[in-house]
């Protein structure tokens, strides 16, 4: 059985360059194939099988696969095998109707030249184009006949006499054998400089069609045609290969057809199709999961008429697990084949095992010897029995005596597909193209990942590699890994393990409890992650892309919606039940001219009267137009509360803000012309009115939440000036993100930190860093003083930071979200909340989502929370966010897709009025406030020393560049010098330290004129009645 493995693994050696070109060119339930049979010129040589024309010899073997005489009888017969797997694979839904020409029993067309002239086997270009002509030549010669009319036909496959190239044996006796190929137009292209063949006298046209040897024996080896045939004819229909092309190797083995499967029963018997393909193909619908736990499921097997046939667990966007039954029975061929074999000298071949033990299954022509139909071809899949040497109970219970043969058959895979991956390599027939991340996967069972591995002829994995019984998911399965890691269990948690390929995201699926082997069986599944009713599409085609995506309670009901823009103006809403709550003809009162687009997120705030307002902005032709909508408590549609027109184009979003010395809320926002303009929203209407001027277009606006607009706003503008109350206060980088939190703190690009509300100053870690998405400001208790303080979250270069009041980055900061480093441009905003965390407990996390479809979430000491990455398999083009959308007082994180996927996820971790998310989504809350939420003070611990040993270090150390940082917490306001000396004792540098309490503290050191060596550095700190000493090794490398 080793031997043939390896037999098997030659199989891709040919087909692996056989398909340059993707789809099929049809797809009709009836397809027409027009058979051609021709013959070379006869030739003597000893590099070929035969003698170049068919053999019609007898045959005396009543067991030999695909005995001659190989005449017309014995083509068609292997087209009807042909029609009856695909109406069995099809579930009937595609008829085959084969013909074989010439009409002659005997009869074959002639070709001009001999079979080496085909194949000059010398490089791969002229082998190519060998074959190349000999389709062309054999289909030319076909036209030539005046009773073949190709209009008639959908499908073309030539049978030529001799043996296919097809399998590898080691020394190759024969190696200008033709290899079997599907050509394409492509293909015809590449090698002949044609891309069709012209017939019927150009009426019309064979683009392309399978080359296919009269038969796969020779010598020492009998292999069936039929699988071949049939999987030859799935690349007619636009199947791809599972295999890769590079490796030469198999992809998922003998499970599939498109796979070394086509070779199962010694090529009697092909495989299935497997469910991915079936599906494609429209044979197969499976039963989607979003939602189950601890759910038991009956699955049937792949023929059953019960439509419980796959069950699909999406993981993302293009991810998902795919589960089907392919139990053919308990006694599989290869089994009942080594029976045969016990106490015989010759090695049965799948003929007679299919005519001794199924000779009501299997139907075989009594004229020609092929096998015409089987009931269920996956008779021919991986299977086995052992002979109990004792008293024997399998994993899942069953009990042998000794003595009793234990059988072993194929039946539940788990399939782990990727569109993603397929999609990139379908065009290029490579979807299996990098085993170490297939499109189309088979998750072993067994645990051992060996399906298309290389093993030597002695290693323990030899014959592994093309699958076996112990793949399957069944609980007598006897594989080690299967019974202990854990025990029938398919999760994050086994081996295999139900993680996302991308940066192995956690899927949250849980499979388990497979019951025994039979055509009905059952298993388990726990998916809880996604919250009831998600995920939801809105079709771009439809609504256009999202824009934005804000989180409020509309109506007042206690539970938050999510509230989208698109780039086509249209505002909708989803809640709870998933629906959409407004179509796209629902806002009439809503309609922007066609030139003008929704340039920002909305602002949403509460009226005086208790009604919700929608503040929504649109801009165009040097005009913005300016929506008021009001949704009365308790309902869902909106009306107008005002509008407005200004000759001034937008630059900024809305914000809504309320302030003490205005009775109703107001709305600011700018434009290019420097002017901010100010709406005071009542419950009944608006006015507007125009606060403040700067000489230049306005980039951004930020409220700092003190009681008036007066002293409160700030503005800055394109070049970077900052304004407050109208006057010039500092002058910044042009590159800087919106400002936020109560001291208006930004960063540039370049990694610069600024503080727009106060004077400008300077940070020791200016520059160090590369930041590509906004700065957030939260607050957190200090653990020694119970006080609140202001935390900085930002994303880039692949990394989150979390930065101290004193923008000293957090201990443990920065944290990679791939490992190993990838590029990554983080422009989306942070958020933060409460998440379930690896204590056990509820905690903050930071959650930072990149554009390419992954969202990791942290907790403020850099630890991934258990929960993380989540991996929604397509873009993420507008910032993920919080809430709690059913109203049940847990956390939901929602997030939506370029393609319009709107996933939310529901966390355990609780919301209430002390545990509300800091900073749930883009621009902190539905108002575009950009400031925190205001949260209790928290406990206080006892006094600490005032300067902590192990919080005094320097980093890098040794240094990178030619700086180092020497950082120190501080558990009270002090005074702080450093003093750094060499090993001889000799002062070399003096610094002086900041002095913030209760928090992380750090001095720069410039090593440009400091020479290579180990020195010493004393920090001392006297602050109150203590004064405290630590000295640090600092190492210096140039």
């Amino acid at each position: 059985m080793k031997m043939r493995a390896a037999l098997w693994m030659g199989v891709l050696c040919t087909l692996s360059g056989s398909f340059l070109s993707g789809a099929p060119s049809f797809s009709p339930d009836t397809i027409r194939v027009l058979a051609i049979r021709a013959e070379f010129q006869p030739d003597n040589v000893s590099t070929t099988t035969g003698d170049g024309t068919f053999d019609l010899s007898a045959n005396t073997d009543p067991y030999r696969i695909d005995p001659p005489p190989h005449n017309r009888s014995y083509f068609q017969d292997h087209l009807i095998f042909l029609r009856n797997y695909f109406q069995k694979a099809s579930r009937g839904n595609l008829i085959i109707e084969g013909e074989v020409f010439p009409p002659g029993q005997n009869d074959a067309y002639q070709l001009d030249h001999s079979m080496p002239f085909y194949n000059p086997n010398t490089t791969p270009q002229a082998i190519n184009q060998g074959v190349a002509a000999l389709f062309r030549d054999a289909i030319q010669k076909a036209d030539q006949d005046p009773a073949v009319d190709f209009s008639r036909y959908d499908a073309f496959m030539v049978f030529h006499a001799g043996v296919g190239r097809d399998i590898d044996l080691g020394l190759d006796e024969t190696p200008q054998d033709i290899p079997s190929l599907f050509i394409t137009s492509a293909f015809l292209q590449q090698y002949l400089r044609i891309s069709e063949i012209p017939v019927d006298g150009g009426a019309a046209a064979v683009r392309e069609g399978s080359l296919l040897p009269e038969t796969e024996s020779q010598e020492g080896i009998q292999l069936g045609l039929n699988g071949m045939v049939v999987s030859n004819f799935g690349s007619q229909l636009g199947f791809p290969d599972l295999f890769s092309p590079e490796t030469r190797r198999t992809g998922v083995g003998r499970f599939a057809l498109m796979d070394v499967g086509l070779f199962n029963g010694d090529g009697l018997v092909p495989a299935l199709p497997d469910a991915w393909t079936r599906i494609q193909a429209g044979w197969e619908t499976p039963i989607t999961v979003y939602q189950a736990q601890d759910e038991e499921f009956q699955i049937y097997s792949t023929l059953s008429g019960d439509e419980r046939r796959v069950y699909k667990f999406p993981i993302n966007d293009s991810e998902y697990f795919l589960v089907e039954n392919r139990y053919a029975g308990e006694k599989s061929l290869e089994s009942l084949q080594l029976l045969l074999f016990e106490n015989r000298s010759d090695f049965p071949t799948m003929r007679e095992v299919l005519t001794r033990f199924f000779p009501n299954e299997a139907k075989f022509s009594d004229s020609t010897g092929v096998l015409l139909d089987i009931d269920n071809p996956d008779r021919g899949l991986p299977g086995g029995l052992t002979i109990a040497q004792r008293d024997t109970t399998l994993p899942g219970g069953r009990a042998y005596a000794a003595g009793d043969t234990i059988w072993y058959s194929s039946g539940p895979l788990i399939w782990h597909i990727d569109e993603n991956i397929i999609a990139q390599n379908r065009a290029g027939n490579r979807v299996n193209a990098d085993p170490q991340h297939r499109g189309v996967d088979v998750e072993e069972a067994d645990g051992s990942q060996d399906i298309g591995a290389a093993f030597g002829i002695v290693s323990g994995g030899a014959g592994s590699e093309l699958g076996t019984v112990l793949d399957s998911w069944y609980a007598d399965n006897p594989a080690p890994l299967f019974i202990s890691s854990p025990k029938n269990e398919f999760s994050t948690k086994s081996i295999p393990n139900s993680r996302s390929y991308y940066n192995r995201a956690d899927s949250h699926i849980k499979l388990f409890g497979f019951s025994r082997l039979d055509s009905v069986m059952t298993f388990r599944a726990t998916l809880n992650f996604f919250q009831a009713n998600f995920p939801q599409r809105l079709d771009p085609a439809i609504f256009g892309r999202v824009t934005s995506m804000k989180a409020a309670d509309l109506d007042g009901n206690g539970s938050e919606e999510l509230f989208f823009r698109t780039d086509k103006n249209i505002l909708t809403f989803l809640d709870a039940t998933g629906q959409l709550k407004w179509d796209r003809n629902s806002l009439g009162i809503f309609n922007p001219p066609a030139q003008s687009g929704i340039a920002t997120p909305p602002a949403i705030f509460d009226l005086p009267d208790g009604n919700k307002a929608i503040v929504t902005l649109s801009s165009g032709n040097g005009q913005s137009f300016i929506w008021g909508l009001r949704i009365q408590r308790g309902g869902i549609h909106p009306d107008s509360l005002f509008f407005f027109q200004v000759s001034d184009s937008l630059t900024t979003f809305p914000v809504a803000a309320k302030f003490q010395n205005l009775a109703v809320p107001t709305v600011l926002w700018g434009g290019k012309s420097g002017k901010v303009y100010v709406a005071e929203v009542s419950s009944s209407g608006a006015t507007l009115s125009e606060f403040a001027t700067i000489p230049e277009p306005v980039q951004y606006l930020h409220l700092t939440g003190n009681a008036s607009i007066e002293s409160s706003l700030i503005i800055v503008s394109g070049s970077g000036k900052v304004y407050r109350n109208q006057d010039l206060s500092q002058e910044v980088t042009s590159g800087i993100f919106q400002p936020a939190g109560g001291n208006a703190t930004t960063v540039s690009k370049e990694g610069f930190f600024y503080q727009l509300a106060g004077d400008a100053f300077q940070s020791p870690e200016d520059g160090i860093h590369r930041f590509d998405s906004p700065m957030i400001a939260i607050r957190q208790p200090s653990q020694a003083s119970g006080d609140l303080q202001d935390l900085y979250l930002v994303a880039g270069n692949n990394q989150a930071y979390a930065f101290n009041y004193n923008f000293t980055l957090r201990s443990n900061f920065p944290v990679e979200l791939y490992q190993p480093a990838q590029p990554t441009n983080l422009f989306l905003s942070p958020l933060a909340g409460n998440f379930p965390g690896n204590s056990g407990q509820d905690e903050t996390g930071v959650i930072i989502a990149d554009p390419a479809g992954m969202i990791s979430g942290f907790d403020l000491r850099g630890n991934l929370l258990p929960d993380f990455p989540l991996a929604v398999g397509d873009s993420i083009l507008v910032s993920p966010a919080l809430l709690d959308i059913d109203g049940d007082q847990d956390l939901e994180l929602a997030c939506v897709t370029a393609n319009g996927t709107v996933y939310a996820w529901d966390f355990a971790s609780r919301i209430d009025e002390n545990t509300r998310p800091q900073w749930p989504q883009l621009y902190a809350d539905p108002a575009n406030s950009n400031l925190p939420p205001a949260i209790p003070t928290g406990p206080t611990t006892a006094p600490a020393a005032l300067l902590p040993g192990e919080s005094v270090y320097n980093w890098p150390n040794p240094n990178v560049e030619n700086y180092t940082f020497i950082r120190y917490r501080l558990n009270a306001e002090a005074q702080v010098s450093i003093k750094i000396f060499d090993l001889a004792g000799d002062l070399v540098k003096e610094l002086q330290g900041t002095g913030n309490a209760l928090t992380d503290n750090e001095v720069r050191w410039d090593l440009a004129a400091v020479q290579s060596g180990v020195y010493i550095a004393r920090v001392e700190a006297r602050g109150g009645s203590k004064t405290e000493v630590q000295l640090i090794k600092i190492a210096v490398v140039k």
